[in-house]
């Protein structure tokens, strides 16, 4: 199987689970049950899960999932971002949504879709992130909305989510140009034009990736260092995935390679002001004379 045939069955399986989410999300719901029925559901076609599924609301922009112990829900009249991700040999789809069960923020999530459309038809082989981030800014300051200016779009590569190239959604002066036989994701966040258009780290995360897999001469640090490597291959994981396997006490140990820079965190990302946040994403592949959209639904 090429690469192009990996990346599109894993858009296909990203592309069928994400067409399912609006049916399964309500209010009140509990987002570690949410999280689970979307995990499941990617498992169940046949790929694997390239990083834990995101549920962010409101003013949290992305890398929320749930613990092993969640309670937080659903909220009423909340804005919801699902991203989630699939693999198949470590070639990546990343796609999300963004629901709202608010009507005052219906025409953000509808634009924010539209100007991701508009963006996608534009790709090719030679167009530079700055045109591209430059397209996007201007359809949405037109529109009358805000970017997050510090979130970006970024290249794919096997069993890498943020390859070594950042695609800023903002007009920027970089150089960089979409290559040939490369695949991206592509992610504008619209914010309301009076917000602060910028994100910062919220507190603790539930999200984690190893880094640096070495030896740490602790057997019980080094057992679970090869077992993350061997199941995850530098891919972000759930913490509840290693509860799941090993217990609560894998927390402890967990904090501990964080603490030696073994393992990543991904903290919550916030909105500065609190203003609520609207997502949309899409993974491409770029052709010798044009794009395909891998996980279009």
């Amino acid at each position: 199987m090429s690469e192009l045939e990996s990346y599109l069955k894993a858009g296909k399986s990203a592309a069928e689970v994400l067409k399912r989410v609006p049916s399964i999300i309500q209010e009140g719901m509990p987002i570690l049950d949410l999280c689970e029925k979307i995990e499941d559901m990617i498992l169940q076609l046949g790929v694997q899960i390239s990083f834990p599924v995101n549920v962010a609301q409101d003013n949290e922009a992305a890398h929320y999932t749930a613990s092993y112990n969640d309670t937080k829900k659903i909220k009423d009249n909340s804005v919801v971002k699902v991203d989630i991700g699939t693999h198949l040999d470590g070639f990546i789809a990343d796609t999300a949504i963004t629901i709202s069960f608010n009507s005052k923020y219906d025409r953000l999530v509808k634009s924010n879709n539209e100007i991701l459309s508009e963006a996608l038809r534009t790709l090719r082989p030679g167009l530079k992130f700055s045109e591209l981030g430059g397209l996007i800014e201007d359809r949405a300051r037109e529109m009358g909305f805000g970017m997050i200016e510090n979130l970006s779009g970024h290249r794919l590569d096997q069993y890498i989510l943020h390859a070594n190239e950042s695609i800023p959604m903002i007009r920027t002066p970089v150089r960089n140009e979409f290559k040939p036989n490369t695949a991206y994701a592509i992610e504008p966040f619209l914010v309301e034009r009076n917000e602060s258009g910028f994100v910062v780290d919220g507190n603790g995360s539930n999200i984690m990736s190893l880094i640096n897999p070495r030896r740490n001469k602790v057997k019980e640090l080094d057992e679970l260092t090869h077992d993350i490597w061997k199941k995850y291959r530098g891919l972000p994981f759930a913490s509840r995935w290693l509860v799941r396997d090993h217990g609560e006490g894998v927390l402890k140990k967990l904090h501990e390679l964080i603490r030696i820079n073994a393992l990543m965190e991904y903290p919550t990302l916030l909105e500065v002001k609190g203003g609520y946040v609207s997502q949309f994403e899409h993974t491409v592949f770029i052709t010798q004379d044009g794009a395909v959209v891998t996980s279009e639904r």
